[in-house]
């Protein structure tokens, strides 16, 4: 079987990438896979060993539309999914989401780089009614931020109704398409790469903590990763003077959370190393003691970070939404949005009074990794998926396009309730008017 795959690639700083690079090897020994980069230098991470081939687009084009099935990945960093976002409106292919609410990577394609927000209003229009209308306005306004209301408006919808098939790593995405459209689905749980494994597989079991407490926080830390909330649970903590947070990863306003750690007077007690380096993360996460993976609001993902958690044994607060309400009980420690300091302060108390349970649920959340997360499973549902979808009938793909482009027109068709609102949508395409579409 042939593949045509869109993804980051390695090394481009992407935790997608991280992903494709986890399975590549495992997948090379059931496919023939193409992998397209569109980053230059910083996406030739699996050449020579496998086949990278550099997008030229009248050439490339050419050779895609002859060549396998197309694999688009799909997350919310505009910077590495814009081709994903153009390629799969031309040629349809299976969608791999890894993020549930996709808004984000829309407002990038259409409002910033295409500059169509006619386009931007009336498809949110579509999908969302008067309510996507007044959303849109607001973003393109900068009086709303995308990243606060992208679970109720998520443009998933515009991937799947583009897209032959879809693959999903969460169960509440994989129930939602099920329910809603007409698309085969696949649902397997987000693989480890064979080094995580590794390490879970040697881990060392704690004994005790640290004191003071080592507490890490890493990844792509963007404003729901709540680092404020963090910082002044730990500044309210009756353990305040025996906690030391390290912060690793781009944080998207360093300059804010450093302030922030200035204003609570936490500098001799917080580290922003900023991006490390894959063995320099490892060494961080072997050194802490707990673990803290929040996520509000959640963009629907799967968190390759609380694999690498996971791994390395760490007990791990998560925020009670999405994916992480998805984890087994013992596997993690849980804590409402709601009252997420107050949870946060628990947590950390809890490290103090009784370490041997925590202790214990890191040990488990290890095991759950070893025994549910082996690329070789994923690889293997992946693959078997994907020979169903290149053996359906292209008319059979047709048809399903056209039934659901005919729903779409019909969706568009107003009721006499939306009529007498439909003045904001009016009203929203005059105030863009002069603007190119």
């Amino acid at each position: 079987m042939k593949l045509e795959w869109f993804s980051p690639l390695p090394s481009c700083k992407s935790g997608i990438a991280v992903y494709t690079w986890d399975i590549a090897e495992v997948f090379g020994r059931h496919a023939d896979i193409r992998y397209w980069n569109f980053w230059g230098d910083e996406g030739r991470g699996l050449a020579p060993k496998f086949v990278v081939s550099d997008w030229n687009d009248r050439e490339s084009r050419s050779t895609f539309n002859d060549g396998g099935i197309p694999i688009y990945h799909f997350g919310n960093n505009g910077a590495f999914h814009w081709p994903m976002w153009n390629l799969i409106e031309e040629r349809p292919g299976i969608a791999v989401i890894h993020d549930g609410a996709l808004l984000h990577l829309a407002v990038h394609m259409l409002v910033h780089v295409a500059k169509n927000r006619i386009q931007f209003v009336r498809t949110m229009q579509h999908y969302y009614g008067i309510a996507g209308v007044e959303a849109a306005r607001g973003i393109i306004a900068g009086t709303i931020d995308s990243f606060d209301i992208a679970p109720r408006f998520p443009w998933t919808e515009y991937v799947l109704d583009r897209a032959s098939a879809a693959v999903v790593h969460t169960r509440k995405l994989f129930d939602f398409i099920s329910n809603n459209h007409k698309l085969p689905v696949l649902f397997a749980p987000l693989p480890a790469g064979a080094g995580l494994l590794e390490i879970a597989r040697q881990k060392r079991v704690r004994l005790k903590f640290h004191d003071p407490l080592r507490v890490i926080v890493f990844g792509h830390l963007v404003p729901n990763r709540r680092l404020p909330n963090i910082l002044r649970a730990i500044a309210e903590s009756t353990y305040r003077n025996r906690i030391r947070l390290t912060i690793a990863g781009e944080i998207s306003d360093r300059s804010r959370i450093a302030s922030e750690v200035e204003l609570l007077e936490l500098q001799p007690q917080v580290s922003l190393e900023g991006y490390v380096s894959e063995s320099r993360l490892h060494a961080l996460l072997a050194d802490a003691d707990v673990a803290i993976n929040l996520r509000h609001p959640t963009m629907g993902e799967a968190s390759h970070s609380q694999l690498h958690l996971w791994a390395h044994g760490l007990p791990t607060l998560v925020t009670k939404a999405g994916w992480y309400a998805e984890q087994p009980p013992g596997t993690v420690v849980t804590a409402e949005p709601c009252r997420e300091v107050d949870d946060i302060k628990g947590f950390l108390a809890h490290a103090f009074t009784q370490p041997e349970s925590l202790i214990a649920l890191g040990k488990k959340g290890c095991d759950w990794l070893i025994a549910n997360h082996t690329p070789s499973s994923y690889v293997d549902e992946f693959v078997k998926f994907a020979e169903k979808i290149g053996s359906v009938p292209s008319w059979t793909l047709a048809r399903s396009f056209s039934e659901r482009a005919g729903a779409a027109i019909s969706s568009l068709r107003l009721d006499a309730a939306q009529v007498t609102h439909a003045s904001s949508l009016v009203r929203a395409i005059k105030s863009l008017s002069g603007l190119h579409s």
